[in-house]
């Protein structure tokens, strides 16, 4: 997670209720672990902004694998740590979504030729496709595309982004605009992906907009927990209230 002013990153186990701080420095809102959870991605804000590698448990330094003179946001990891999924700003695009290899000064290339490229992309569990979202129908729809081959399929006709893979790669969880979160099942063999009937699983108000540099919802590989963030008060949060006109109210 990240927090305070400058976004730092801190680490938390679920089962302990443990946190502890690993970043000291202005970081973004995205970070990406590594499959078998010893590294982190995440980037840094500053000029040139950075892509850095770091070991969870502190055993060897960081390792810058990327620098752009925009900001860049790190979406996912593929399975077998060869590529990232990074956004950035690209010419007058607002957001594109590009494949970037982990070994440092590696070229990055689209996912997408779509102009407003594409958001939030997510590797499937084997490694060999990627869904990610974008709006080109007139709002935020999921389609995925071959790692090998290319290619467009659109997954979803009724909305969706923020993405995640179930472990088994037989459902993909993701949500909409309006905050409804939704289970899809999805059948992939080598060379396809067949989409099913997607359900709803809840509802949830104030979920943050989907924006770029911005993560706001996630979910445990088993599909039983789901982390997200939203807006709004909470009980016992206090709030100021300005009133107008309030000797008139006086006289009621």
């Amino acid at each position: 997670m990240t927090t305070g002013a400058n976004h730092d990153i801190w680490l938390i186990n679920l089962d302990e209720g443990t946190r502890a701080r690993f970043t000291y420095g202005y970081t973004s809102d995205g970070m990406a672990w590594s499959a078998d959870s010893k590294y982190l991605y995440f980037s840094t804000v500053a000029k040139p902004s950075r892509l850095i590698r770091k070991p969870v448990d502190g055993s060897a330094q960081e390792t810058t694998i990327l620098e752009s003179a925009g900001i860049v946001h790190i979406s996912d990891v593929s399975p077998d740590g060869r590529y990232m999924l990074v956004e950035e700003a690209y010419q007058r695009i607002p957001i594109t979504t590009l494949v970037v290899s982990t070994t440092p000064g590696a070229a990055p290339h689209p996912i997408t030729e779509y102009s407003g490229g594409g958001h939030q992309a997510r590797f499937s569990p084997d490694g060999k496709w990627i869904v990610y979202s974008n709006a080109e129908t007139g709002r935020y729809e999921l389609y995925a595309t071959s790692v090998e081959r290319g290619g467009k399929q659109q997954l979803t006709s009724t909305g969706g982004a923020m993405s995640h893979w179930a472990a088994d790669e037989k459902t993909i969880y993701y949500a909409t605009r309006e905050g409804a979160v939704f289970a899809l099942p999805v059948t992939v063999t080598s060379t396809t992906i067949e989409a099913g009937k997607p359900h709803a699983l809840f509802s949830v108000g104030g979920l943050v907009p989907i924006a770029f540099y911005n993560t706001s919802f996630d979910a445990t590989p088993d599909g039983k927990r789901f982390l997200l963030n939203t807006t709004g008060e909470r009980p016992d949060q206090s709030r100021a209230v300005l009133m107008t006109n309030w000797p008139a109210k006086l006289k009621k």
